[in-house]
């Protein structure tokens, strides 16, 4: 699938078969993660993968007993070490340390969607519980939970706010009224309206 596509279709999957995700897909979706930028170009992330059953369980009771999180095949805990940044960056490491860990989770799930794998970007859970289960030094955080597996899920697609609602130029709250940002002739008419606000 290309990157595009992946983008577009990916969803946040809470149901899955019963279908071991094969190791050279997965290979390729962790991989993607060397490949996220990081702040200074050090690299404070750090990935768990998990497959036990027992250890799925104990995960699912630490993300606030969300039990759907069990039939996934893999779930992958993304965790900072930002030992190396508050070197540099003083007080600012751990708030760079998070959004590493943020851009590895998105490689991760839109990898994930490209090999027609579902996933769901999972940070509701016990710090301490996590930290716990998965015997995390205490220098090392977790940040983001992420299920992976060949999807069960028949919701329909989300819908997305249009990009007219979120999308300014030049300052907060500036609008274009140029009508070739938004080529989609059905939203024409509640663009008109918005941008005469």
């Amino acid at each position: 699938m290309e990157t595009l596509k992946a983008i577009s279709s990916r969803q946040s999957i809470r149901k899955y078969l019963q279908i071991p995700i094969k190791n050279p897909d997965l290979n390729e979706i962790l991989n993607t993660a060397v490949q996220a930028p990081c702040s200074g170009n050090i690299q404070t992330t750090r990935i768990i993968v998990i497959t036990n059953e027992q250890k799925k369980e104990q995960i699912a009771d630490a993300c606030l007993q969300q039990t759907w999180m069990i039939q996934a095949p893999v779930h992958l805990i993304l965790c900072s070490d930002h030992e190396d940044l508050k070197k540099i960056y003083k007080n600012r490491a751990e708030f760079y340390a998070i959004q590493n860990a943020a851009v590895v989770a998105e490689n991760i799930l839109i990898a994930a969607t490209s090999l027609n794998i579902g996933s769901c970007f999972i940070s509701a859970f016990t710090e301490s519980a996590l930290q716990k289960v998965l015997k995390l030094p205490k220098h090392i955080k977790p940040q983001v939970v992420i299920t992976l597996g060949y999807s069960d899920d028949k919701k329909p697609e989300t819908k997305k706010e249009p990009l007219q609602h979120i999308l300014f130029f030049e300052e907060y709250g500036k609008r274009s009224k140029d009508m070739t940002w938004f080529p989609l002739t059905k939203y024409k008419g509640k663009i008109r309206k918005l941008l005469n606000k």
